[in-house]
Parts: C-alpha cells; sequence; structure tokens
C-alpha cells in the first residue's frame, strides 16, 4: 500500500512540467510565428499579436511555474532550477511590460529569451526529480 501512495503524488508533478514546457513552448511559438504570420495572413497577425495574448501566456505561466518548480525543489534541491526559472518568468515579464513601449523586436525578445529558459528549467526539473524520486 506504501508503494502506491509514494508514487502516486509524483503524476501531478510531471504532468505540472509538461504543462510548462507546453506553455512555455506556445509561448515561443507565438513570439516567433508573429515576425511571419503577419506577411501571410495579415488579419490573423493582428489579432494574435494583441497585448492581451502576452497577458494570457504570463498569466498561465505565474500560476503553473510555481505548481511544477516547488515540489520539483523540495525532491532534488537543486535552486539553480530555481533560478533558471525565475529569471525566465522575469524575462516573460519584462516582453510584457515593454509591449508597445520598446521596439518589437525588444519585447518579443525578452519573451523568447525568457521561454527558453523556462522549457530549459522544466526539462531540467523533471530530470533532476526522477534521479531523486528514490
Amino acid at each position: 500500500m506504501e508503494a502506491v501512495y509514494m508514487s502516486t503524488p509524483s503524476l501531478p508533478k510531471k504532468v505540472w512540467d509538461k504543462v510548462g514546457i507546453l506553455l512555455s513552448s506556445a509561448c515561443l511559438v507565438h513570439c516567433v510565428g508573429l515576425l511571419v504570420i503577419p506577411f501571410l495572413l495579415p488579419a490573423l497577425g493582428a489579432f494574435f499579436h494583441s497585448p492581451w495574448v502576452h497577458r494570457f501566456f504570463a498569466a498561465f505561466i505565474l500560476i503553473v511555474t510555481p505548481m511544477a518548480f516547488m515540489p520539483g525543489y523540495r525532491r532534488h534541491g537543486m535552486s539553480r532550477v530555481l533560478v533558471q526559472a525565475g529569471l525566465g518568468i522575469a524575462f516573460i515579464l519584462a516582453g510584457v511590460a515593454t509591449d508597445g513601449v520598446l521596439p518589437e523586436l525588444a519585447s518579443h525578445g525578452f519573451s523568447v529569451v525568457g521561454s527558453l529558459m523556462l522549457v530549459g528549467a522544466h526539462v531540467q526539473n523533471l530530470r533532476h526529480s526522477r534521479r531523486s524520486c528514490c
């Protein structure tokens, strides 16, 4: 009975990291896609370029990130993974905050760097959590 209890809590932790990877990757695809989409489909480019899309991604990332990293950190204790995740979030928030203030390339550049950092941190969190599980 104890083995079932020990393995059950790890499933949601893995799910949150995978959701985080999905969200960060979607943010990355969104920011990179905005360089191409307006030329191919101008109406679609205008819809996805709205500031609400950036705020939407940032809000979900702010919700998912702690749910993924705190249990992983408790398991593996590697603070560099938390630091990388924190920097990723900071870059994404900088991208949201500078949208419309700085040139588009700069604000989207912040978001791209932040998304790449978060994807890397989620992958490390999963990897180190698996190694520390037993």
